[in-house]
């Protein structure tokens, strides 16, 4: 879960899909709200928080995931279509998809899907700009 943010929606994965043996791993660049979610997480369940940098996963391996849930960090980042705003989300896209299996990887984006998000998206994933991710499976969700 890349950016969770103060989110519940790791646990609730974890409590009612009913997956057995699923592992949720959920990282965000505050450390006080890391430590805060950590601590009050349900010792029973295969769910942890860590302090990381969505737009440079440098403590994780290629392919070490199989799937992630973006719900609404897209959203954070894309600010506006500026440049520098434009390759922060090329950036995070790049890392999620080295982190995730290549082709049998998923990555769910929930997002308000504003007109320059959407094109942010599309010119990734789509249009391939420079990356080696065009053609990928896109799915979103506008909420």
């Amino acid at each position: 879960m890349p950016g969770c943010g103060n989110s519940d929606l790791s646990q609730k994965i974890l409590t009612n899909l009913g997956v057995n043996g699923l592992t949720v791993e959920s990282i965000d660049f505050e450390d006080a709200v890391v430590e805060k979610m950590e601590a009050s997480k349900p010792k029973d369940l295969r769910l942890t928080y860590k302090v990381g940098d969505v737009t440079d996963l440098k403590n994780y391996q290629d392919q070490q995931f199989d799937s992630a849930v973006d719900k609404g960090t897209l959203d954070a980042i894309a600010v506006d279509n500026e440049e520098k705003t434009v390759g922060m989300c090329h950036a995070y896209f790049n890392e999620m998809m080295r982190v995730l299996q290549n082709k049998q990887g998923t990555l769910m984006i929930v997002s308000l899907l504003q007109p320059h998000v959407l094109k942010i998206v599309l010119d990734f994933f789509i249009k391939g700009e420079n990356n080696k991710y065009a053609a990928s499976t896109l799915f979103t969700v506008k909420i």
